[in-house]
């Protein structure tokens, strides 16, 4: 029987195992999802957010310069908002797939009152909606610009 009895200096490496793999699996059941990078949609470390419309630059826009003074280029992950600084970085949520992208605002505009913002068309493609007339975002301003509005 001397063989099976196990004192409590014996079992106390076991319990001590298994508290710590306990509060392990705990903590993992609470943390919320997030993209890798300790950023979170709808989450934590947005500066200011907004939801509304959202539609992508026209092709005609091409070349043209925008109010910072940069020539829209559709390839780059750029977008226009009304009010924000240029320079302010934003991440841009599709409400309708959940897609991400983070722009940084080079113009003004959109000049349509039911839109908060145009984006590239880069921007769009990652968002997936570059078919999508208009499509409903969240806007979350990560880090403003350095110019005032």
């Amino acid at each position: 029987m001397n063989g099976l009895h196990l004192s409590w200096n014996n079992r106390r490496p076991f319990l001590d195992g298994l508290v710590l793999i306990t509060l392990l699996a705990l903590q993992a059941c609470t943390l919320p999802p997030g993209d890798g990078r300790g950023r979170l949609p709808g989450g934590g470390d947005a500066l200011e957010t907004q939801r509304g419309n959202c539609a992508v630059y026209a092709d005609s826009f091409e070349g043209r310069p925008t109010a910072s003074g940069e020539r829209y280029d559709p390839s780059k992950l750029t977008a226009a908002h009304k009010s924000l600084p240029f320079g302010t970085v934003c991440r841009i949520i599709n409400e309708a797939n959940g897609k991400t992208v983070e722009v940084r605002i080079n113009d003004r505009g959109p000049y349509v009152q039911s839109r908060i913002m145009d984006v590239s068309y880069r921007a769009a493609s990652l968002l997936g909606a570059v078919d999508s007339k208009n499509f409903e975002i969240i806007l979350e301003v990560l880090e403003y610009g350095p110019s005032a509005p």
